[in-house]
């Protein structure tokens, strides 16, 4: 008796251990399951936002009013290709590189009454 009791316990252990190992393999292929599905919903979040960049770039390049698009120093991040047509200058040789002062070159330019600083300082538009 004491050793079916013994035999009886063993295989109850044996059990438990596979029971373990099962619940262990199905926590893990969860988690992955659950990695994945979190990745295939950021890169379809992705996808969404480029497709509104993609279509929102088109037609600000597409329109006939030169548009650039500073940084807080006045330094030009983006322009648009009528800017770029009007003032002479290729994208290279403008972004990240010239001051709005450095392009323009209006009677306004670092002065208190630049339009830009003014609409950054307001958070108004500025046309001119």
């Amino acid at each position: 008796m004491f050793f079916t009791l013994n035999a009886n316990n063993a295989e109850k252990d044996t059990e438990r251990e596979e029971l373990r190992r099962k619940n262990q393999k199905l926590e893990s292929e969860y988690a992955a399951a659950l990695q994945e599905l979190e990745q295939k919903k950021q890169e379809q979040a992705n996808d969404s936002i480029n497709t509104v960049i993609e279509k929102s770039m088109a037609f600000v390049n597409g329109m006939v009013d030169p548009l650039f698009i500073t940084d807080e120093n006045l330094v030009i991040h983006y322009s648009n290709d009528q800017f770029l047509n009007e003032m002479g200058y290729t994208r290279e040789e403008v972004i990240g590189k010239l001051t709005c002062a450095q392009v323009n070159k209006t009677s306004l330019c670092n002065t208190s009454q630049c339009t830009i600083k003014s609409s950054m300082e307001t958070h108004q538009s500025s046309i001119g």
